[in-house]
């Protein structure tokens, strides 16, 4: 519901300014990627619950198809931190000012990157996670196998995708922490406060951090379960299952009370929602009284 509010946003700025900006471009992914996998992981929930005898053939798919929108879902979020930092640090670097002016123009190459990156991260689930188990059988000429996840290469392969965004992550940002702290202290020096600009880049640091620690605890919490520290039949399993996946619509919230736009259409719908509930309840109100006069004119 919240991926499919900023998509609904970002769509209806869109038709109303014919383009959008870089900014939006990487959002508008980021919430498809996320509004996907969820609804992946509920289209696979329920097809497991009819046809229960084919869960072998299907968990293959499912987790492979799930692992690349969890990909993407990361390496989006790590674009938008990475496009935020260049766009708002400021460093007298010749790489860095050299791609400060290019950032916008490469958005689409950028998003095209972590679609492929997604893509080569989790292509190698069908070959290396399922392995051919061979089961008894009464039979000896018919042999009977049954894939079964083998963990130890899951873990392999998820560090081998997820590690990537996670340093860029953090490395964006440490340059956008320094950056504004060596910002702030210029301006308590000139004795400038008050900045608007400022606290909207504190607004976007808080929301990158908020996505920093989320993705971190996401990353142990998967590496628990995937390495068998955290036992698939035990109760914790469940804390880290809830974990895992409220974790990027917990983020995309963050983003909704983080950015103005979201944020002002966010208020809109609910001044709008109350404004509808008030004229329903008066139109009942009134129905009612009529009803009520209705009956004592008969009377």
């Amino acid at each position: 519901m919240i991926n499919a509010f900023i998509v609904i946003v970002i769509c209806i700025e869109w038709k109303k300014h014919r383009q959008l900006h870089s900014s939006d471009q990487i959002l508008l992914c980021l919430a498809l990627s996320r509004l996907f996998l969820l609804l992946m992981a509920l289209s696979i929930t329920i097809f497991l619950t009819f046809f229960p005898h084919l869960e072998f053939h299907s968990n293959e798919f499912g987790l492979l198809v799930r692992l690349f929108f969890s990909y993407s879902s990361i390496w989006f979020g790590t674009l938008l931190s990475v496009f935020y930092c260049i766009k708002i640090s400021v460093y007298h670097n010749t790489l860095f000012m050299y791609v400060k002016t290019r950032i916008s123009k490469l958005v689409p190459w950028l998003i095209a990157g972590s679609l492929l990156a997604s893509l080569s991260s989790s292509l190698p689930l069908g070959w290396c996670v399922f392995t051919e188990n061979k089961l008894d059988s009464s039979n000896d000429s018919l042999h009977v196998f049954s894939k079964v996840p083998n963990f130890g290469n899951l873990f392999l392969i998820y560090n081998f995708g997820s590690s990537p965004p996670l340093i860029l992550c953090c490395v964006s940002v440490v340059l956008l922490i320094k950056s504004l702290w060596s910002h702030t202290r210029q301006m308590q020096e000139i004795g400038s406060f008050g900045n608007p600009n400022l606290e909207t880049h504190f607004r976007v640091l808080k929301s990158m951090a908020c996505f920093f620690f989320l993705y971190v605890f996401y990353y142990i919490i998967v590496n628990l379960t995937t390495t068998g520290v955290v036992k698939h039949d035990s109760p914790w399993i469940i804390l880290c299952s809830i974990f895992t996946s409220t974790t990027p619509s917990l983020h995309s919230a963050i983003l909704i009370f983080t950015i103005s736009k979201f944020r002002q259409a966010f208020q809109n719908f609910f001044c709008l929602h109350h404004h509808f509930t008030q004229e329903v309840k008066s139109f009942n109100e009134l129905s009612n009284t009529a009803h009520l006069k209705c009956l004592e004119d008969r009377d």
